[in-house]
C-alpha cells in the first residue's frame, strides 16, 4: 500500500492519481473516508481515466475536499491500494 500525505490551500489545485496498469485490465475504484469516490457536484472535480492511470483533478480545493482518498486497483491476479491523506488549510475571513 502506498501512502501520501498531503496539505493545501483552500483555493488551490491538486490532483491524485492511481497507477493501473494489467492484463486483464484492472478494475479501479475510489474511495474517499471509505465511501465510493465519483466526484462532487463541481464541473472542476474529474475523475478520468488515462492509459495506465486514473485521475482526480481539484480546482479550488475547498474544506469539503479535505478527507482520506483511496484508490483500489484489483483484477484476478491481485489487488493494490494507493492512499492519499488530504488535508484543507482554511484562508482567513474577515468578518
Amino acid at each position: 500500500m502506498k501512502s501520501i500525505k498531503s496539505t493545501y490551500k483552500e483555493g488551490d489545485k491538486f490532483t491524485l492519481t492511481c497507477e493501473a496498469k494489467g492484463v486483464p485490465a484492472p478494475v479501479v475504484t475510489w474511495y474517499k473516508d471509505g465511501k465510493v469516490f465519483t466526484g462532487r457536484h463541481r464541473t472542476s472535480e474529474v475523475v478520468a481515466a488515462g492509459q495506465y492511470d486514473y485521475i482526480i483533478t481539484f480546482v479550488g480545493v475547498d474544506m469539503e475536499d479535505e478527507g482520506n482518498y483511496t484508490c483500489i486497483v484489483s483484477n484476478m491476479y491481485g489487488r493494490l491500494t494507493y492512499s492519499y491523506n488530504f488535508r484543507v488549510i482554511g484562508k482567513l475571513r474577515g468578518t
